[in-house]
């Protein structure tokens, strides 16, 4: 019986700890502040997976990316990598959860 009542508060507790995480923002150029198209956007963790991996920007530079983590001890800051050809890969840090509206800035390669 004491078995069966642990077996299902951390059944319990391991389901609830589910962390949502989402980030709303627009990629710009960061001299003409224009959209950057097809960004890609990903997880730092998964930056050495294949690109199916990869959020991309629309046409107006924007773009929208959602997780799903579990944690123990609350949710995790979200670390996204975001890459253009022609620019500089960036590495973006936000706290846990959400970020909106953010404008990231990327800087062109130095030819």
């Amino acid at each position: 019986m004491k078995i069966k009542l642990i077996m299902i508060t951390l059944m319990i507790t391991l389901c609830s700890c589910d962390c949502y995480l989402r980030v709303q923002s627009v990629i710009v150029d960061s001299k003409t502040k224009l959209p950057i198209v097809n960004s890609g956007i990903t997880d730092y963790k998964n930056c050495v997976r294949d690109s199916s991996e990869f959020v991309y920007s629309d046409s107006n530079g924007r773009f929208q990316y959602f997780a799903r983590t579990t944690s123990l001890f609350g949710c995790p800051k979200v670390v996204l990598l975001i890459r253009k050809s022609g620019y500089e890969d960036l590495i973006k840090k936000y706290p846990s959860c959400c970020a909106k509206n953010d404008t990231i800035r990327l800087k062109q390669i130095n030819k």
